[in-house]
């Protein structure tokens, strides 16, 4: 007679320990996005002025792909950068000779420039750029340039290579600055002059000692570098249009936000993401690296810069959703590193893994039913255990639309009250990303 009672009271306590749980994760995500906010501010107020300056020339240098750390563990002091768009973090030697190239000259002119009093010294570069194609070149040289205007200051480049000479002057007339006397190689000087303008004297050494003679002006235009193709313009598109004109690549929905296409955020908004991408701001991490140096340049206003980072915040917050309970793909290099296949079972577990399109769990499912003969039982547990602890496979139940939606909103809910993003534009960004990552499942 007193079931009904029995239950009622368990129920009761069920909802009480559930709200309790409730509070906790919600004091553990405001805990996060709090530490989060105080780890980014140390390391803004704690950063060396040299290590800031070197991060500052870098992201002029690659236009904001790397940004610049040191090692604080294992080897500290050794130079690393982290990609914008992967977040990955990379080693000199995992660089191209042209990205290491770029990353040692900028720390090598913070530290001059950080380091030297009173009038700014002459900048000696022996063969600095040897390494950099056309367009790193440009870069840099156009980033040297500015140093020049700014500070007053002299560089002098010494080459072997006839081009660079010329690149040197192309660097400069393009950058709206006027090339002086041209005739030949070997050493080079750069330097402001007083109307502003920047004199590049070309000096050829081998002319000088009656050697053979440097490249003349008439190969000029041969070697300019190939400029990059302007964004179209955005009148009569649609997102979709405009992102099939300018052969964006699909999302997938289990790579890090910083390497959606900004046109996922911005479906609305077609003449603001054109502006990002001739600023080469083609992913959320290059626009993450480039906002503050753009807001200041006033390239971007500060309003944008807000909204647009209320955005990508809705995307992270969707994402996460969307990922619950579904496990990251698994492909041949994941079964390696498990440690539990061994090289007889490479080739059918691999085969396997196309049958089942990369799902760790039908995986499983399929070893389980004897789907490869041999196959060990603990090896199969093994690999289970990797697969699970790994994110591969999410037990989770996934989240309906209607719950991810309402999950998605309260995370929101500060950028909705701050109206730096409506309901309306958070529904219309989220089904332009879900649409498209639907299409790159399918």
């Amino acid at each position: 007679g007193h079931s009904m009672e029995v239950a009622l009271a368990e129920l009761e306590s069920a909802r009480v320990e559930l709200a309790a749980r409730r509070d906790e994760a919600e004091e553990a995500a405001l805990g996060q996005v709090l530490l989060d906010e105080v780890v980014r501010q140390h390391e803004s107020s704690s950063t060396p002025p040299l290590l800031r300056r070197a991060r500052e020339l870098l992201y002029f240098f690659t236009h904001g792909r790397y940004e610049m750390l040191v090692a604080a563990e294992n080897n500290p002091g050794r130079f690393l950068v982290r990609e914008s768009s992967s977040g990955k973090q990379l080693s000199l030697d995992q660089l191209s000779d042209g990205s290491r190239a770029q990353l040692l000259l900028a720390a090598r002119l913070a530290f001059l420039l950080e380091s030297e009093q009173g009038q700014p010294l002459p900048l000696w570069l022996d063969e600095s750029l040897a390494a950099c194609d056309p367009q790193r070149f440009d870069a840099i040289a156009r980033s040297l340039l500015a140093l020049i205007h700014r500070d007053g200051r002299q560089i002098f480049y010494l080459s072997c290579n006839p081009t660079d000479a010329l690149a040197w002057q192309r660097a400069a007339m393009a950058d709206g600055q006027s090339a002086s006397r041209s005739e030949g190689r070997s050493a080079g000087t750069s330097e402001a002059n007083g109307e502003g303008e920047t004199a590049v004297t070309v000096t050829d050494l081998g002319q000088l000692r009656a050697l053979a003679a440097a490249a003349d002006a008439k190969t000029l235009d041969v070697l300019e570098p190939a400029p990059l193709p302007p964004p179209p313009d955005t009148a009569g598109h649609t997102a979709a249009s405009y992102a099939r004109e300018i052969a964006v690549p699909r999302p997938d929905g289990f790579a890090p936000v910083t390497a959606l296409h900004p046109v996922y955020l911005l479906p609305d908004r077609l003449p603001l993401l054109r502006e990002l991408l001739i600023m080469q701001a083609n992913t959320v991490g290059q626009w993450r690296a480039l906002a503050d140096p753009l807001v200041a340049a006033s390239k971007i206003t500060a309003i944008d810069r807000t909204q647009i980072g209320a955005r990508i915040d809705l995307a992270t917050a969707w994402l996460e959703g969307w990922r619950v309970g579904r496990g990251l793909p698994v492909d041949a290099t994941v079964l390696a590193a498990s440690g539990a296949v061994t090289d007889t079972f490479t080739a059918p577990l691999a085969q396997l893994l196309d049958e089942v399109g990369g799902d760790g769990a039908l995986l499983i499912e399929a070893l389980e039913g004897g789907a490869i003969k041999g196959f060990r039982r603990s090896k199969m547990e093994e690999l289970q255990v990797y697969l699970e602890r790994e994110g591969y496979i999410d037990r989770r139940p996934s989240l309906k639309e209607e719950q991810l939606r309402a999950q998605v909103l309260s995370a929101m809910g500060h950028h909705l009250e701050s109206e730096a993003l409506t309901i309306a534009t958070a529904d219309f960004v989220v089904g332009i990303l879900a649409k498209a990552i639907e299409e790159t499942i399918r």
